[in-house]
């Protein structure tokens, strides 16, 4: 697959890309492997691999719970306090 870059033409990215994060998956990343990629490239792998190492300490986590118990529970009733007479 070849991606199209803002400035025209096109990368190839399964030299370079893939293979790093191939090489991240196997525990045995290289580095020199993604410096050939083009600059637009380059940011985004790292910014990936750093959302998803935060995910499970954000309000993200919560996209692997289903609200099972929402669907079962009893309505909630919610009423005003009465104003105390004067």
């Amino acid at each position: 697959m070849v991606l199209a870059l803002p400035a025209g033409g096109g990368y190839d990215y399964r030299g370079t890309v893939s293979v790093w994060f191939r090489g991240l998956f196997a525990l045995g990343p290289r580095p020199e492997v993604i410096a050939y990629a083009p600059l637009l490239f380059r940011p985004h792998a790292p910014s990936a691999c750093l959302l998803f190492a935060a995910r499970p300490f954000t309000r993200l986590v919560h996209v692997w719970s289903a609200p099972v118990g929402y669907l079962v529970r009893p309505c909630s009733v919610h009423r005003r306090r009465a104003t105390p007479a004067r």
